[in-house]
């Protein structure tokens, strides 16, 4: 399989959010949040060319005063229940249209400011290095899956079982969630199976507070918090 050099990023920013009004465009640290995503791209040398899918002509000049990309998406794909495969999908025929075509796309969301630029190369090299179908970012879970409950329409019951529910952390296998921060895949393979989970998969994990994926007020303070303790520790 060859390696993939051509690789473009995506920044799928929508105007709309139920959680917190103009999420995108929150300042956190003197910048809107769209910005930290610009910024790790622009900064990963792998990345050879940074495109905004946006509806918000507010985002789409924040993209272009950073001199990435930008695609005005239709409303149509900018609802509450749109896909992210189907955002990157109407970019791909976009680029198509431009005679461009990248061997992989990393598609970045804006809700994760504390991903870098160095995350970025890492997954990335990760991702060559296994030939993988995709890559996907991912964090130890919070909160072990086997201790969750389940609500089965005619009670709450555990999702795996009672023996889990009582069993020591300890002695439970290490769980990991979708951080949500990254996700790479090879662009054919994608336009196939329309998926980000593309076997065989490698799996890129980060700590857990760089892992933060902004869905409320107390993200967004927790980000921050973070962000300017790395800049008094610098």
């Amino acid at each position: 399989m060859p390696i993939n050099n051509n690789i473009f990023s995506v920044i799928t920013a929508r105007s709309g959010s139920k959680g917190i009004r103009d999420k995108n465009l929150r300042t956190l640290c003197g910048k809107p949040l769209l910005a930290y995503s610009i910024e790790a791209s622009l900064a990963c040398p792998e990345i050879v060319r940074t495109i905004l899918s946006t509806d918000s002509l507010v985002m789409a000049d924040i993209g272009r005063e950073y001199g990435i990309d930008v695609q005005m998406r239709p409303t149509e794909l900018a609802r509450d229940d749109s896909r992210s495969e189907d955002v990157l999908r109407h970019v791909l025929m976009e680029l198509e249209e431009q005679s461009l075509s990248p061997d992989s796309i990393v598609l970045l969301q804006p809700t994760s400011p504390l991903r870098t630029g160095k995350h970025l190369s890492e997954a990335i090299s990760l991702y060559r290095k296994s030939n993988a179908g995709s890559c996907m970012g991912i964090t130890e879970s919070e909160h072990h899956p086997y201790k969750g409950l389940i609500d089965t329409g005619s009670g709450i019951k555990p999702l795996f079982s009672k023996e889990h529910m009582s069993a020591p952390r300890q002695s439970l296998p290490i769980a990991y969630r979708q951080n949500g921060a990254v996700y790479i895949v090879d662009t054919e393979k994608f336009l196939v199976h329309n998926t980000f989970y593309i076997e065989p998969v490698v799996f890129y994990v980060m700590p857990g507070k760089e892992s933060i994926d902004i869905d409320c007020e107390t993200d967004l303070v927790l980000s921050e918090t973070y962000m300017r303790k790395m800049l008094d520790d610098t």
